[in-house]
């Protein structure tokens, strides 16, 4: 009845429009409320109808605020300013196509005004438009990134009698259904009388999105206020959520280069791969542990481009909808989409926000971005990042129109609609939308009629940039997300829910992508590892070697990287990629603990094509597409030659010709000594295993990670006082990957492909899992400590009187055991050169592993000379305590009888040999040697006096004092011999 009646009024009124039915919704909610009357619901909804229509874009509004935002008046400009921002308050909520596109259209345009305070002001209210509310006015969210699949809460702490809801706005799924609902309210899931914490469950994610929450105080009559923190802010925040890719293994191809021949003196290409090269290497790909594969130079290029050996440039696409004819066309691509779904292996390719310079479609000539050469002619804009390097081989499209989005965003879906991709790398996405200066002195040109040559749209949308200065951008003008990727980002998900969006990223803004919703491609890594190794890579191609940071550099990377990102973000790293050398010519010998780091850290890893294989380097595989960017020029010599397009790469590919020629292949690989277990040929087999292990250890994916590298440890002779720490050891890399959700057993995943790797031996309940990793970065072998006191607070919830089980992953040898007290003093190893362990590490409960820790216990003790008692991890070994605290509390009677009911009889004679060095240590630390055999003596415990008097009779002579009435219990058998 009240839907009807509203309906009525409406028509009776002449209200029935587009706006009409967008607020009617709103309207007819409200009449539902208890609290409130039919008639006062007609009526807000009347008084809010024309709000909205006082606000509508007619063709005298719209050119009214075009004329003056276009102005060099900052009066007029922050006027109009003040009333687009009106308008988007009121209407962002209600998702009015037409009108919103209009303000939308300004707001896009603005983004790349003169003013900086008109631009950060059009950066967030793109935000709020695209958002659907305004919970962004007074601050950006901080996002929380989630996957697919994965469940969310809120929790808050609210005083007695205040009732919260949480309000979201995004579509989630409920139960077993699903729904694309724009907004629902989530009650909390325990409401106590009193002061308390409340949880708020979200149903679990469904579809990737942006998922915006607010907790509201709900009042008496139904209507809700934010519900703030102390310091005035509201409680709320965003999930973002991806396609679940953390597990994933991405392999970069250009389909040319698959199983590509050289001519090994002229570097002419004999042998071009394309997609069905692709679609025949897929089995390849698969053993690898393959499960995303990107490629480079899908769509379609400049048929006469003779640039890259007549491949022409993947990045200078003619046609970004369209497949590349070239290497097969669409029929050959649907076909290897196919096969890689059936492999599966999902499948990305390459989007640009720039085209060919030659031959691009017809769609894209009213959207080049043009500027003045220095004889006064339009030109196009070369592509560039905006910040020093361009492509002459391309040309940049001008992102202040709103049609430049809206055909980019159209590309990228008509491809995946067509062929079913599954996501889409964005290239150079750090950098969008590139926003070049106005020409202020060309576009305020008048005609010989005195008449002005451009219009106001004209001058708003920056029709003529300028190259005298850098570029506008929008990570450095606003605190809020970058629009145009969350327009992307939201225009895709919206029709392809699990769509994977990939970012290139450089200039460390990883960060900025990650909050735009998109999966940043980043290069920091790479970076830290060349300087780990003491490689630096210049922007020619040319390699230095430099100073070798070793672990440093990794750290610092942690340090200045990872902790600047949301929480649980996802970040992509290669070890190489089509403009870098690959990690055998980089690292040599190291090239083995690259492939560690790469697929042990907590980071997505991606391979390149000819990795696999070992190659040192690119002449063979990659020569074409090596480094086709040049550091920005002069403004005056930009004027004379940016329209001329680049004649060859030459200076780059004659070094990385120099570098094939100076020392081949076979020769190279010889150099790494194939004797000494680096030979490249079979390196391939090392990938195989890691990735083997990521599928196998969920840790390995999805795990926290917890630093573990330890201080160097050096012998008593060094540094006795400090207990054997000295500096700091910066040629092995450890660290922890633990549950994210502490006290939170993860469970490993057993299968047929994984099984051959992993014991599945079970010795009792698990009561909590992680990993310990540790990298070797040293020529040498080094002998390492690793700490794992940081892990210690997650283990908060596991009771002291554990047993911790170190079994190595990656080796397969017999596991060791360690009790708390052990664990976080520090654990020992030797690394061989370039070589690392993995440590699954299992607790279980004290009674299930006594044995076996005692054991564990005693080997580590007869490999410990006496010298280093009481010095660095020793004095924290199992059986050590034990004694010293017995002797200590004269309870050696009552320990021994312990250990002796937990030691099979073949373990008797090793433990006498630990017994001996641990009572001579205590001897020589002045405890009374009749006493502590006398403790044993009077035990009662034949097995104990027999290992007693073993250990005895290795005691040096001028101690046996008080010893004789032992000595007849003495064996013949010598334990140390």
């Amino acid at each position: 009845m009240a839907l009807d009646y509203i309906l009525f009024a409406i028509a009776s009124r002449g209200y029935a429009d587009t706006l009409c039915t967008a607020l009617l919704e709103d309207a007819f909610l409200r009449a539902l409320r208890p609290s409130t009357s039919l008639r006062s619901a007609t009526l807000a909804f009347f008084e809010l109808y024309s709000k909205c229509a006082a606000v509508r874009l007619t063709p005298a509004l719209y050119q009214n605020l075009v004329s003056s935002l276009s102005q060099n008046d900052k009066a007029a400009v922050t006027d109009a300013l003040r009333k687009v921002e009106a308008a988007v308050l009121l209407l962002a909520p209600f998702e009015l196509t037409f009108t919103s596109a209009h303000y939308e259209d300004i707001l896009i345009s603005l983004i790349g005004h003169w003013m900086s305070n008109v631009r950060s002001s059009a950066i967030k209210y793109l935000n709020i438009l695209y958002d659907g509310c305004d919970w962004q006015i007074s601050q950006p969210h901080e996002p929380v990134i989630r996957v697919i699949g994965q469940a969310a809460s809120v929790s808050v702490t609210r005083a007695a009698g205040v009732a919260l809801s949480l309000d979201l706005v995004s579509p989630l799924s409920s139960s077993a259904v699903r729904h694309d609902l724009n907004r629902m309210s989530i009650s909390p899931v325990a409401a106590a009388d009193g002061d308390g914490t409340v949880c708020f469950d979200l149903p679990l994610f469904w579809r990737s999105g942006f998922y915006d929450w607010r907790v509201v105080v709900v009042g008496d009559d139904f209507q809700s206020t934010p519900f703030s923190h102390p310091n005035g802010s509201p409680y709320q925040g965003r999930f973002i959520v991806h396609p679940d890719v953390r597990s994933d293994c991405i392999h970069e191809s250009w389909p040319d280069l698959e199983d590509a021949k050289w001519h090994r003196t002229t570097g002419e290409l004999v042998q071009r791969g394309s997609f069905a090269t692709v679609r025949a290497n897929l089995d390849k790909y698969k053993q690898h542990g393959v499960s995303c594969l990107y490629l480079l130079g899908v769509v379609e290029r400049d048929p006469l481009d003779v640039s890259n050996h007549g491949m022409g440039s993947p990045f200078a696409a003619t046609d970004r909808a369209r497949i590349c004819t070239s290497i097969g066309g669409a029929d050959a691509f649907r076909e290897l989409v196919g096969s890689a779904h059936d492999a599966g292996m999902s499948v990305v390719v390459d989007s640009t926000c720039r085209v060919s310079a030659s031959h691009y479609h017809r769609k894209y000539a009213p959207l080049l971005c043009q500027f003045v050469d220095s004889d006064g002619r339009l030109q196009a804009h070369y592509g560039t990042d905006g910040k020093s390097v361009h492509w002459p081989d391309t040309f940049l499209l001008n992102y202040r129109d709103k049609r430049a989005w809206d055909i980019l965003i159209s590309d990228i879906a008509d491809i995946a609609s067509s062929f079913q991709i599954d996501g889409v790398r964005l290239d150079n996405a750090h950098a969008w939308p590139i926003l070049l200066p106005h020409d202020l002195a060309e576009l305020g040109r008048e005609d010989p009629d005195g008449k002005p040559h451009y219009d106001a749209v004209e001058i708003l949308r920056g029709h003529v940039v300028s190259l005298e200065e850098d570029t506008y951008s929008v990570y450095s003008d606003s605190p809020y997300p970058n629009p145009m990727l969350i327009k992307v980002c939201r225009s895709l998900w919206a029709l392809f829910p699990k769509f994977i969006i990939f970012s290139e990223c450089a200039q460390h803004l990883e960060r900025n992508l990650v909050v735009a919703g998109t999966i940043p491609y980043s290069s920091t890594l790479p970076s830290a590892i060349n300087a780990a190794f003491g490689r630096t890579v210049l922007s020619d191609g040319s390699v230095l070697d430099t100073r070798r940071e070793g672990v440093s550099s990794l750290l610092r990377w942690y340090d200045e990287e990872r902790t600047r990102l949301p929480q649980d973000s996802i970040v992509v790293h290669s070890s190489c990629n089509h403009d870098t050398h690959f990690p055998a010519f980089l690292y040599g010998r190291g090239a083995w603990a690259n492939v560690d780091l790469l697929f042990f850290l907590p980071e997505l890893p991606q391979t390149f094509i000819g990795e696999f294989e070992g190659l040192s380097s690119k002449v063979e595989t990659l020569l074409a597409k090596v480094s086709r960017q040049r550091k920005r020029p002069s403004a005056v010599a930009a004027r004379n030659d940016v329209h001329v397009k680049a004649a060859s790469d030459g200076f780059h590919m004659d070094l990385v010709s120099r570098i094939a020629t100076s020392e081949p292949e076979q020769q190279y690989r010889k150099r790494l000594g194939p004797e000494y277990g680096f030979d490249l040929r079979l390196i391939s087999g090392h990938y195989i295993h890691r990735a083997k292990l990521r599928k196998a250890y969920p840790l390995l994916t999805s795990g926290a990670m917890v630093l573990a590298t330890s201080p160097l440890f050096w012998r008593r002779q060094v540094c006795l006082k400090a207990m054997g720490r000295e500096g700091f050891n910066d040629s092995v890399l450890a660290f922890a990957r633990v549950p994210k959700s502490p006290q939170t057993a993860v469970e490993t995943i057993y299968s047929p492909d994984t099984a051959a790797i992993m014991p599945t031996d079970r010795k009792g309940p698990v009561l909590y899992e992680f990993l310990v990793v540790a990298i070797s970065l040293s020529e040498e072998a080094k002998r390492f400590y690793v700490d794992l006191s940081n892990v210690s607070k997650h283990l908060s919830g596991i009771a002291r009187d554990t047993v911790f089980e170190f079994a190595d992953i990656i080796s397969l040898t017999d596991p060791f055991y360690l009790d708390y007290d052990e664990l976080v003093d520090q654990a020992t190893c030797l690394l061989q050169p370039y070589c690392t362990v993995c440590w699954r590490v299992r607790v279980f409960a004290m009674a299930d592993l006594q044995k076996e820790l005692i054991a564990s216990s005693v080997e580590r003790m007869l490999t410990t000379t006496v010298d280093d008692f009481g010095h660095g991890p020793v004095r924290n070994n199992f059986l050590y305590r034990r004694i010293l605290n017995a002797v200590a509390s004269s309870s050696v009677s009552d320990t021994f009888r312990i250990l002796a009911s937990n030691v099979s009889v073949d373990l008797i004679p090793f433990i006498a040999g630990a017994v001996h060095k641990i009572l001579y240590s205590l001897v020589t630390a002045g405890y009374d040697s009749a006493v502590i055999l006398g403790l044993i003596q009077y035990s009662h415990c034949s097995r104990l006096t027999d290992f007693a008097g073993i250990a005895f009779s290795h005691t040096p002579v001028h101690l046996r004092a008080g010893f004789q009435p032992l000595c007849s219990k003495q064996t013949s058998w010598d334990p140390l011999s």
